[in-house]
């Protein structure tokens, strides 16, 4: 008596098991690389950004005199003058022309200063730290306002 051989192929049930086992897989892998493109975006800002807070100091050490006087001083919630007289606001028209160009909508940044010598005329003497505050607005896949997060970085210069 012969007996019947049953394992001719893949039932549907097993066909329907690999399906759904690689579908999941799939999906994983397009969630990485969903996580994997928005770190890319966040660490291209953040490149911009310390590259924007480099180029202030720098112009800020070409013109240390009125960096001194406290010209390149701003807070958040300031605008850059809109006819600059001085070198000082020129360069900050330019930085935030530049800042805006580059960094998603609603970007903003401020200058201070922490003067170590309080008794002189000068608001940031030779030797003061200089802080640069630059926030960003970083937007989660959708691109949505309710998926955005604010995003800040802090640059500290001191020179001789």
């Amino acid at each position: 008596m012969s007996m019947m051989n049953w394992n001719k192929g893949f039932s549907l049930l097993e066909v329907m098991i690999s399906v759904l086992v690689l579908s999941v897989g799939l999906l994983g892998l397009a969630k990485l690389q969903g996580a994997a493109l928005k770190t890319n975006q966040s660490a291209t800002l953040r490149g911009q950004v310390t590259m924007l807070a480099s180029d202030m100091f720098d112009n800020m050490r070409e013109n240390k005199v009125e960096a001194e006087a406290g010209s390149y001083i701003i807070t958040q919630v300031e605008n850059p003058p809109i006819t600059p007289t001085v070198v000082s606001g020129k360069d900050l028209v330019d930085w935030f022309n530049n800042m805006t160009a580059i960094l998603p909508p609603g970007s903003d940044a401020s200058i201070a200063c922490t003067d170590i010598v309080t008794t002189d005329a000068d608001i940031c003497t030779t030797g003061s730290l200089f802080t640069i505050n630059i926030f960003w607005n970083e937007f989660e896949y959708a691109g949505t306002d309710n998926n955005k997060s604010i995003q800040q970085a802090n640059f500290t210069n001191c020179w001789p």
